[in-house]
């Protein structure tokens, strides 16, 4: 019988389990190597999320911006016309004398108006109200509407 026992020894240096310790060494570093992947991935998602969050606030602010300065164009729009329409030259000035108080008289309804508006801008701006001169109704031409536009936005 112990020849039988020796027999079914196993001998000192048994290799038959180093591929457990293989198979659990290598289920280790897949699991370290998925966990710093799903880490690189969430911080990646909040980065967009951040990044989208920041370019529509951007384009919001611009739209705002762009909305209101359409809305201030438009007062100082009718703030020309009432002055073009209503603004009588002196006979005795000269013809330099009277583009400088018309610059005063555009300069002054402009600040009136805006000052008016800009509580809120562009609530207002369908209300204005100008009665125009019945013996200067004509409308200017777009070059004069811009020199003037080009002469307020020099002196701001």
């Amino acid at each position: 019988m112990k020849k039988w026992l020796k027999k079914r020894r196993m001998p000192a240096n048994n290799e038959n389990g180093y591929t457990l310790i293989i198979v659990i060494m290598t289920l280790v570093v897949i699991s370290v190597l998925g966990l710093g992947l799903m880490g690189t991935t969430a911080s990646t998602l909040k980065q967009t999320d951040s990044e989208r969050i920041d370019q529509a606030t951007y384009y919001i602010a611009e739209s705002g911006i762009i909305q209101k300065r359409d809305e201030l164009n438009q007062v100082v729009e009718n703030a020309y016309y009432c002055a073009k329409n209503n603004f009588v030259p002196s006979s005795k000035a000269t013809a330099e004398e009277n583009e400088i108080a018309f610059k005063n008289f555009f300069y002054s309804l402009t600040e009136k108006e805006i000052v008016k508006y800009s509580p809120s801008l562009g609530e207002n701006i369908v209300n204005t109200k100008c009665k125009p001169n019945e013996a200067n109704s004509e409308k200017p031409l777009q070059k004069d509407k811009a020199k003037i536009v080009d002469s307020v936005n020099n002196e701001i």
